[in-house]
């Protein structure tokens, strides 16, 4: 009887030890990310069919480059996250906290030590639900809700991807991008959004904008933070685009 206790004590103990998975370290998770040979945020296919540019809408000083002395990657980051934050705000059900960035450390903390400039309440689903590129997110047939928890887990995983490596697939798409605005400026129009659409920072602000309202955030008390200039860096990463026009999509 001993004996039979004393096998199955062992195999119970055996299965615990295969099952078993121990915390992945911050060294390993870098080797993982650095091994990914494709995009962990795939930016879903949203396009315009027609865009009108009015000078007279927006005033040429409307969206003055608030002078950050950041790097691009720094600055599209940055932007990343502030969105994803923004996402969080509509969806506060399907965050996921970002624990370990080494890569972006000190900006990260500098952002957390900032005062936001803008805060997002979700709009009624009836203003949302048939807009195109609501409809146009994987999975919004069967649920909205699960449909946005799916684009913030894509965000999140890019945002990790940064953290441990520096860069992104769609990093280097807003990189090229800023690289060709410099000679050819994008046209004002449904080619030169299109163009826009298909990076990460436009897409996200033009979802944003759809199921969400923005306001101008309240400042929180008066301590160290408070004292610090409100920054928008979505906003700066248009400037650098040149595509401050193109905001005129979310009114």
């Amino acid at each position: 009887m001993k004996r039979i206790f004393l096998v199955t004590s062992l195999l119970m103990l055996a299965s615990c030890a295969s099952t078993y998975r121990r915390p992945e370290s911050i060294k390993e998770k870098m080797a993982r990310y650095k091994s990914r040979s494709v995009s962990t945020n795939k930016i879903p296919k949203y396009e315009v069919e027609s865009f009108s540019y009015s000078r007279g809408r927006v005033p040429a000083n409307a969206y003055k480059a608030q002078g950050l002395d950041y790097s691009n990657k720094n600055l599209y980051f940055l932007s990343l996250y502030e969105q994803y934050e923004s996402f969080t705000e509509l969806y506060p059900e399907y965050r996921k906290d970002i624990k370990h960035c080494p890569v972006y450390h000190q900006v990260l903390l500098d952002y957390k030590d900032t005062p936001k400039k803008w805060s997002w309440s979700k709009k009624t689903k009836s203003d949302y639900q048939n807009k195109t590129i609501v409809k146009q997110l994987p999975n919004s047939s069967s649920s909205i809700p699960i449909a946005m928890r799916d684009h913030m887990d894509r965000n999140y995983e890019e945002l990790s991807q940064l953290c441990f490596t520096g860069a992104s697939d769609n990093y280097y798409i807003y990189e090229n991008l800023i690289e060709i605005t410099k000679k050819n400026k994008l046209g004002k129009n449904a080619q030169g959004v299109n163009s826009l659409l298909k990076t990460t920072l436009f897409y996200n602000e033009t979802l944003l904008n759809t199921i969400g309202e923005k306001s101008r955030a309240r400042a929180k008390g008066r301590g160290l933070a408070s004292t610090k200039k409100k920054v928008n860096y979505t906003q700066e990463a248009l400037t650098r685009l040149k595509a401050n026009w193109a905001t005129k999509l979310f009114e």
